[in-house]
């Protein structure tokens, strides 16, 4: 990939990447990175944005290399956010003729609920797992596409569910997407949208093709579950909750319908292939050390730092503080100089800062830490400081006391010289 800066003006540029992620079926493997980016953070909706800082008139050229481990697992994850459910845009649902219809759909398919129910919390385990599957169905039943549409991410108009109740003809994928997350979020369902790409390995094609489908949060086996509602209409085959071993992962749109977009500009930027009977594995490894400035009786508070260095090969997405001989040693973790919001790739550093007040200074410091990807690979490190003023500290800071006095004394001798000097000048 590269990135060349046109601009005019003298000022760096900054050139975002979307990246794939990990997710509960897929770690990415990072076998080159190069360069590195100047950060590399998670967005809202669990995506990997690689930062480039660009000079003007200066270009980056940059190679990502790895392997997508596709995987099943059983983990459960926490209740996403409630943007996830949020009636917006392209998945608002607004025709009360169509819940209607909806209705009256999964009541011929056995499940009787009252017309007036809007969320799925209401209804007990074994009914919300046949909404689940009855609204996947009423999808494809109720659009169709045209028999000449070629796979692939094309540039067709996206019209937005209410249009899809009027036209269901002629729907692309990103309309079959858009159709089911705009269902299950009209019954508080938590959905996503998931913009990937589809390898050869399923033959649907002989080269693969970027393409649209849906996750949805299953509250009773709390896991993202994949579905695709398209590709089971185009291949008339059932694929209601299969592993799509297939389907890779780019970027995720939860909290919004129309970003962010793929960052892939010509045709050769992104490749897959599949490597049958590869041995290469995730490995998990973080090598961590604990460091703090001098301990000066002159400051409010002493600079610590958690730093740490990716020495495996996938990333480290979050980490949590289990245990500490300081008491709520979280609320002295900086709030701007920290990872929370970032990720550490292959081969990079990152730094936790903390800055423990006056009290909590003349200790042997001790943190027990947890640094995870995805919950699902995890390292922890118990990382010790001893705090404790020393003879040479307390020399220092004697030190740089009687200075300070001698500074302020000789100053004060200077001061009253000159003005004396004058009086009598």
């Amino acid at each position: 990939m590269k990135f060349t800066e046109y601009s005019l003006t003298d000022q760096n540029q900054t050139f975002e990447l979307i990246l794939l992620p990990d997710t509960q079926n897929q770690n990415i493997i990072w076998e080159e990175i190069e360069p590195l980016p100047n950060t590399s953070q998670l967005d809202v909706n669990g995506n990997y944005i690689f930062k480039y800082i660009v000079t003007p008139d200066s270009t980056i050229d940059a190679t990502i290399k790895g392997y997508v481990y596709k995987r099943n697992t059983k983990e459960s994850i926490s209740m996403p956010a409630t943007f996830y459910t949020a009636r917006i845009g392209y998945w608002n649902l607004t025709n009360s003729n169509e819940y209607k219809r909806i209705n009256t759909f999964i009541t011929k398919k056995g499940l009787n609920i009252p017309d007036d129910v809007s969320s799925v919390n209401v209804l007990e385990k074994s009914q919300r797992e046949l909404l689940y599957k009855y609204l996947y169905q009423y999808t494809i039943a109720k659009l169709d596409y045209n028999r000449d549409l070629r796979l692939g991410i094309t540039e067709q108009t996206r019209v937005g569910v209410n249009a899809l109740v009027d036209d269901p003809s002629g729907s692309s994928p990103i309309d079959y997407a858009d159709f089911l997350i705009a269902l299950y979020r009209g019954y508080d369902i938590p959905a996503r949208m998931v913009v990937g790409y589809v390898s050869n390995i399923s033959g649907f094609t002989s080269d693969g093709f970027f393409h649209y489908w849906v996750e949805y949060y299953d509250s009773s086996l709390k896991s993202w579950i994949t579905l695709d509602p398209f590709l089971e209409d185009y291949s008339t085959k059932s694929l209601y909750k299969s592993n799509f071993a297939d389907h890779i992962t780019i970027l995720r749109r939860g909290k919004s319908p129309l970003a962010p977009n793929l960052t892939f500009y010509e045709t050769n930027d992104f490749l897959v292939t599949s490597v049958p009977n590869s041995e290469i594995i995730p490995e998990f490894k973080v090598d961590a050390g604990l460091n703090f400035e001098k301990n000066l009786i002159t400051r409010p508070f002493t600079k610590g730092y958690i730093s740490l260095s990716n020495t495996g090969n996938i990333a480290i997405t979050g980490y949590t503080i289990k245990k500490s001989n300081i008491e709520n040693i979280t609320k002295y973790i900086d709030p701007i100089n920290n990872m929370s919001s970032q990720i550490v790739l292959p081969k990079q550093n990152s730094n936790i800062q903390i800055n423990l007040p006056m009290q909590d200074r003349n200790i042997n410091f001790f943190v027990n830490i947890r640094f995870t990807n995805q919950d699902i690979f995890s390292s922890e490190e118990v990382l010790e400081y001893d705090m404790s003023p020393t003879v040479p500290i307390l020399l220092d800071i004697f030190v740089k006391i009687l200075s300070t006095i001698l500074f302020i004394l000789l100053s004060s001798l200077i001061y009253f010289g000159i003005v004396k000097f004058r009086k009598h000048g």
